[in-house]
């Protein structure tokens, strides 16, 4: 077989020399061997990734999507707020309790005391908790409210029916006033999500990369995530390290070290002035937004070596460390 160095234009005549002498079989075999080797990124590769090798766990979070839905839904019969709200709640809850780390605690209408003992004034409708700081009461026999200690909580979930203008408006709200007694308390704020079941009519005129950062600019909002399973994932920019790492199956603490990502990262702060006030949207399914949201709760749990075994199991991490 003849030696050649790899010659896109012998390679592109292939398709049209199929039947003469000038095509080797072995010497084509061998240039894309060694084009394929040269780039992980290469389309073959990722279509491979795609369509061969999804993992089962990364299917089953389709099914995941599609009972919150149906738990959204039937709640739908129900004629007081309270009780649709609660079955909603619930409905995540559930997901979320699936995929949290086991020594956490995961509880939906909670209130909040520091160790201080000032109250928080606001019901938090569902909270991430680590046991070891503090405790972690209920109110009632059903476990229907419960009482937890502030500096436990690692991650806050705002769960709305729909995500509309209205509802980020108040989310935002919300979130200032949690920030603000965080810092008068002299402690470091929480993850603060806002998860919707669905988005308002109006989506497309306001809800995009774009008007996030405008609002985030603006100083109006101080979220760390926004998620509608069916719609749209977005992570601040805050989180940019935990988002592209997400994308590229490995865990907060790889992407950190990690060049190639750091490069895209590089690039990406070049490329739009605006990236660091912005927005990272994530995943391309209702499932594989549920797992975002499922990671970021990893995340937030200061958990990595979690956090890596929830993405191996459903990912394909792109990670090729040297050494």
């Amino acid at each position: 077989m003849q030696n050649r160095a790899i010659n896109w234009v012998d390679v592109s005549t292939f398709v049209l020399n199929q039947g003469s002498e000038r095509f080797d079989l072995p010497w084509f075999c061998g240039v894309w061997a060694k084009t394929y080797a040269m780039t992980s990124t290469c389309l073959m590769h990722k279509l491979l990734k795609g369509c061969f090798l999804v993992k089962r766990l990364f299917k089953a979070l389709d099914g995941y999507a599609a009972l919150m839905k149906a738990d959204y839904l039937f709640s739908a019969s129900h004629k007081l707020p309270g009780s649709k709200g609660k079955i909603r709640e619930d409905a995540v809850v559930s997901f979320l309790e699936a995929f949290a780390p086991k020594n956490f605690n995961l509880a939906s209408s909670v209130f909040a005391v520091s160790l201080k003992g000032k109250e928080y004034s606001r019901e938090l409708d569902i909270v991430l908790h680590d046991p070891s700081i503090g405790g972690f009461w209920a109110l009632d026999k059903l476990g229907l409210n419960s009482v937890c200690t502030f500096e436990g909580i690692r991650l806050i979930l705002e769960v709305k029916s729909t995500i509309d203008q209205e509802t980020l408006d108040d989310t935002e709200r919300k979130a200032a006033e949690l920030r603000g007694f965080a810092i008068q308390e002299g402690l470091d704020p929480p993850g603060f999500v806002l998860f919707g079941f669905t988005v308002g009519e109006e989506k497309g005129d306001w809800l995009g990369v774009d008007t996030l950062v405008q609002r985030a600019e603006e100083n109006c909002i101080d979220l760390d995530a926004l998620i509608c399973p069916d719609h749209f994932s977005y992570f601040s920019s805050d989180h940019d390290n935990f988002a592209m790492g997400f994308e590229e199956g490995i865990s907060t603490g790889l992407a950190e070290s990690d060049g190639p990502v750091q490069e895209r990262q590089i690039i990406k702060r070049f490329s739009d002035s605006r990236y660091s006030e912005g927005f990272i949207e994530v995943g391309g399914s209702p499932g594989h937004r549920l797992l975002s949201l499922a990671a970021f709760m990893s995340h937030c749990a200061g958990d990595d070596t979690h956090l890596i075994a929830l993405l191996a199991a459903a990912l394909n991490p792109n990670h090729n460390p040297i050494g």
